[in-house]
Formats: C-alpha cells, sequence, structure tokens
C-alpha cells in the first residue's frame, strides 16, 4: 500500500521509465510514500487494474505516450468506475499538448503541462494536506536543472543487470525541426556536470555497464566529461549509445570517438531526409556534403556501431527523392538504417504543411501520415512495409551477406522494394517470420525471381548461418554447418550480428 502510486507502461520491458523515477525522487519529504510500478504493454489490464486497487493509493500519476494512449484510457475509464476517490494525474506529451476536449482530460483530476518534478511534488503535497488545487491543469515552469534530484540511484540490481540504463546530461534541443517535439524546447539546459559525472560513477560502481543517453546531440551536451569519464575506463564490457547530429560533429569530439579501443559507442544519426529543400521546409538545415564526411568518420572507426534514420512521407518528398536518399545512405557504409513513418505528433508544427501538401494522418496513435500530394495511399502502404521488412531482413544482421544479393550492383532502394512487394503478395503478412523461414524466401526469390545460380545463393545463405553458429536450418540447405566460434564482443545482440564475419 502507498499513498503515491506512479504508474508506467512501458513498451518493451527492457525500457525503464525514467520520468518516473525522476518524479520520486523530487517528492521530499512524501518520497518513502510512493511506489513505482512499470508494465509491458502486453500486460492484462485487469492485473493492472487489480493491483491499483489493493494498493489503495490517494494520488495516482501516469505518463502518457503515442504506444500506451489507449491502455491508459481505458484504464483510467476503469479506476474512476471504481475508486473515483483517486486522484488521477497525468503528464507526458500525449496527454500535455492540444488536450483541450480530449478524453484524457476528462478521464483525469489533473494533467501536468512540461516537465513535472517539482508540480507533481507540490500537487501531492497539497492533496495530502487536504488543499486540493481547484485548477485541472497545471502549467509548470522548467525546473532549475541544478537543483533536481537525480534519480539514478532509484535503478534497481535488476534494472542494472537487465535493461537499458537511461541518463541524460540536458534537456532541450537547438534545433527547429518541425516533426519533432524536441523542437518545442527553446535551447540546451545542462545538469551540474560533477554532480552528474558522480552519479555516473556510482551507476558504473554498481556493476552499470549499458548506459542509453537521451540528450538530443551529445555534441551538444557535456560530451567530454561524459566521454572523458567513459574513456578512462574504456572497459570492453562498456555500451553506450549516443544521439549525434551528422554534418556538425566537432573536430575534439571526433579526436576523443576515435580514442575509444575498448567501449562500443552505438551512435544514433538523424539524417531524416537528404533532400534539401524539404529540410529546409521543415527549419531543417543540413548539408549533405558535410553530413556524408561525417558519416565517412564514424564509419571509420571500429568501436562505432552506427544507425541512422530516415523519415517516409515529409512534405514535398516523393519516392524517388527517398529512394535517392536511401541509396545514399546505404552506400555511406551505415550498418542500419531505420526507415521510420512521418508522425504528426501533439504539439509539433508539421501540421501547418496540411493543406499545401494534402497531407492526411491517421487519427489513432501513434498517428502515422496516411497520404500526401507525393505519396497517395497505396504507395505509401508499399513504404511501410518496405520499412517493416527492410528491418527484419537487413536491421537484423540476420542475413548481412546474401541480403545484398537482392540488389547486387543495382539500386537498394527499389531493389529492395521490389522484392518486399513480392513477399507481401506472396505471404499477406508483415510479421510471424521465423529465421528460417524467411531464408526460405529469400532463396525463392533470388532462384526464382532474380534467376540467380541456385548453388551460389545457397553457399551465400548458408554462410549466414555459418557465421552466427545457428542450430537450425531451412529445408533447402543440405549437408551439415559447423558452428564458428564468434568473437566475444560487447555490443549489443542485434548489433553483435553486423560485425560477425
Amino acid at each position: 500500500m502507498s499513498d503515491i502510486l506512479l504508474i508506467a507502461f512501458n513498451a518493451r520491458f527492457f525500457h525503464p521509465a525514467l520520468n518516473l523515477r525522476y518524479l520520486k525522487a523530487n517528492l521530499g519529504e512524501n518520497k518513502d510514500r510512493c511506489t513505482i510500478k512499470e508494465y509491458n504493454l502486453d500486460q492484462k489490464l485487469s492485473e493492472v487494474l487489480e493491483e491499483i486497487i489493493a494498493a489503495q493509493p490517494l494520488i495516482i500519476g501516469i505518463g502518457v505516450y503515442i504506444w500506451n494512449r489507449r491502455l491508459v484510457l481505458s484504464l483510467l475509464k476503469n479506476i474512476n468506475a471504481l475508486r473515483p476517490e483517486i486522484n488521477i494525474v497525468l503528464g507526458g506529451p500525449e496527454a500535455g499538448y492540444e488536450y483541450e476536449g480530449t478524453e484524457l482530460l476528462e478521464n483525469c483530476d489533473y494533467l501536468i503541462i512540461d516537465e513535472g518534478e517539482i508540480s507533481f511534488s507540490n500537487l501531492c503535497s497539497s492533496i495530502m494536506a487536504g488543499n486540493s488545487p481547484t485548477s485541472k491543469i497545471i502549467k509548470s515552469q522548467k525546473p532549475d536543472l541544478d537543483n533536481i534530484e537525480l534519480p539514478y540511484y532509484l535503478y534497481s540490481e535488476e534494472d542494472i543487470e537487465k535493461r537499458f540504463i537511461y541518463v541524460e546530461s540536458s534537456r532541450g534541443c537547438p534545433f527547429s525541426c518541425e516533426f519533432c517535439l524536441s523542437s518545442l524546447d527553446k535551447g540546451v539546459r545542462q545538469f551540474n556536470r560533477d554532480k552528474f559525472i558522480k552519479n555516473l560513477g556510482k551507476l558504473y560502481d554498481r556493476g552499470c555497464r549499458t548506459f542509453k543517453f537521451l540528450d538530443r546531440d551529445i555534441a551538444l551536451a557535456q560530451a567530454y566529461e561524459v566521454l572523458d569519464f567513459f574513456l578512462a575506463r574504456d572497459d570492453q564490457e562498456l555500451f553506450l549509445h549516443f544521439e549525434l547530429v551528422p554534418g556538425i560533429i566537432p573536430a575534439r569530439l571526433k579526436s576523443v570517438l576515435a580514442s575509444f579501443k575498448h567501449t562500443t559507442i552505438q551512435i544514433e544519426a538523424g539524417i531524416q531526409s537528404f533532400n534539401e529543400k524539404v529540410n529546409k521546409r521543415l527549419k531543417r538545415y543540413n548539408k549533405n556534403d558535410s553530413i556524408l564526411e561525417d558519416l565517412e568518420f564514424l564509419n571509420s572507426l571500429p568501436m562505432i556501431h552506427l544507425h541512422a534514420d530516415l523519415i517516409v512521407g515529409l512534405p514535398g518528398e516523393d519516392i524517388a527523392s527517398f529512394a535517392q536518399g536511401f541509396d545514399l545512405l546505404y552506400n555511406s557504409g551505415v550498418e542500419e538504417i531505420q526507415v521510420g513513418i512521418l508522425k504528426k505528433l501533439r504539439g509539433t508544427a508539421i501540421g501547418r504543411h496540411d493543406q499545401e501538401y494534402t497531407m492526411v494522418f491517421n487519427q489513432e496513435p501513434p498517428y502515422e501520415i496516411l497520404e500526401n500530394s507525393d505519396i497517395l495511399f497505396l504507395e505509401m502502404q508499399t513504404l511501410k512495409r518496405f520499412a517493416r521488412f527492410w528491418k527484419i531482413v537487413s536491421n537484423s544482421g540476420n542475413f548481412k551477406n546474401s541480403v545484398k544479393l537482392i540488389w547486387e550492383n543495382h539500386s537498394v532502394f527499389y531493389q529492395f522494394y521490389d522484392f518486399s512487394n513480392w513477399l507481401y503478395q506472396k505471404t499477406n503478412a508483415t510479421h510471424a517470420f521465423s529465421l528460417n523461414r524467411m531464408a526460405t524466401f529469400i532463396h525463392e526469390y533470388l532462384v526464382e525471381i532474380k534467376k540467380l545460380d541456385e548453388y551460389s545463393v545457397k553457399q551465400t545463405i548458408e554462410s549466414d548461418y555459418k557465421r552466427l553458429a545457428r542450430n537450425t536450418r531451412p529445408q533447402f540447405l543440405s549437408g551439415n554447418i559447423h558452428k564458428n566460434k564468434t568473437k566475444k564482443t560487447n555490443l549489443m545482440h542485434r548489433q553483435k550480428k553486423h560485425r560477425v564475419s
């Protein structure tokens, strides 16, 4: 039983809710009266509801995001029906933007806008003292980061052993990309450097070796102090994840990144589009030559695993333009290309292009684009399937050798586009593809559609099975596959598959 119950519905088990830990850490004298409960999206709602009612909380705090909006709304309606006396407090981007007239607002007692550490603490104190605020909407002032209690001690031993450990050395973003919620923040605010580094040290001493930084661009945060901390350890078990904007990486930062010899660093590079006119329209000012130069540098570092993002559906970018950018990015040597579908996130300015580019978005989360004047609905559907199959076949690293036979010396985008259309027509599905089933389809496509030599195709697919020392194999492969001992590495499982040869 707890007076204050903080609830998270995380997209995956290994994504802990750092925001709730911030809220608890800053509750002051009420900290010990608070419990955090984290659930996955596949958790039965009845079980969650039972735990909440059994805890008999006075206050419930929930963060609402595009991945959990429907689940949270259903939960709120049931809590209100069973225990209307419970004070429900909402926060998060799905609750805090464009909230007027929404069911979320209707089914909560209080809604906190913006960063909530101080506002939530004050609200809880008021409710417990019997002085509940009369206003349902609580607009927070951004707190002074020097005065915020850092929550990293609230990560459990299980968290450290089994989950990503999220940390942040800064908040905010200096860019103004109209499709991104971070663009609503004006400027970058830094946490106290010494205090933050001290907390990193405590996590490291507790055995944490997987750190995922939430900073919008590590180059704009306390990059050198943070990297120096990890460089002094350069631990073979360390895995660091940073976001970085290529094209503007300072020479000094390149030098520091090049100094790592043992620690694996995953860089998430937000490219989004190589169409400079489209970028300028969205207040994103990339220079392609500089981007490619930085990508080439990052690819040259053996300890860097590079993951780059592109977005389908940006206003003014047709399939031909996207294909050109996709091929350019692939040929730069990045190990993974994440193909995202444009979303109309609440609060962002992307909607100002709706009329000019006849942009139509799904009205339900995750608010993905359905069509625009350049890519009509049926074409958009094929691109969504392209993104899904690219993730399964290429980004997974399972078919590192054989996937290249799909495009050989031709356009990577258009050749894989043809394969994805064939695969969907063959299966009428985008899920439930086991490794062996996908290998069978790749074999069939290469031999029967591409007319490649079957012996060479089998040898190439078999090389992927040998490379990853798979125990099972598809029926079309004959003979024995001898297991290779893979080199020990600190890469995450997915990233590792790109490096094993």
